[in-house]
């Protein structure tokens, strides 16, 4: 059989197969997201504190020489047990004059490491989505590759 019919076959097999896929993919959870969950469960939440910021200049876009794509390197401080650790996420301008970001944030923890840790602001929908389509992407091309060569070599 042609390879073009045996890639036709193979991509409505695909398709089929990515359809149930996604729709068991497009509610998991991101690990930050299941990170999150396993140090609320424990009680394992603190609170950061604004420490300091720092701009970070983006390149600007070509089709507008006013706008970059500038952010805020923010760093937050927490205490666990006492011990002082620090935090620090990145906040987007967005085409703004400045960046909003809190003065405080939630940071859950690993007890055994209170280092690693996580703040709901890097557990966001868009993160989750993000994950999910790249989980998409990345099941649709190896099973494209998989059926494509098992039907070649069935079909030979």
């Amino acid at each position: 059989m042609e390879d073009h019919v045996i890639m036709g076959i193979s991509l409505v097999i695909t398709g089929i197969i990515t359809y149930f896929a996604y729709g068991r993919l497009k509610n998991k959870k991101t690990k930050n997201q299941q990170f999150i969950d396993r140090a609320a469960r424990g009680g394992y939440c603190t609170v950061g504190v604004y420490d300091s910021s720092k701009l970070i200049r983006g390149i600007r876009d070509s089709s507008n020489s006013v706008e970059r794509d500038d952010s805020v390197k923010v760093k937050y401080r927490y205490a666990v047990n006492g011990i002082t650790y620090y935090k620090y996420l990145t906040f987007m301008k967005n085409g703004k004059i400045s960046a909003d970001f809190p003065a405080e944030v939630e940071v859950y923890y690993d007890p055994h490491n209170p280092k690693k840790a996580v703040c709901p602001e890097e557990a966001t929908k868009a993160m989750q989505v993000r994950s999910g389509c790249m989980t998409t992407m990345a099941v649709f091309i190896i099973t494209l590759t998989a059926v494509f060569n098992v039907l070649r070599f069935l079909l030979g």
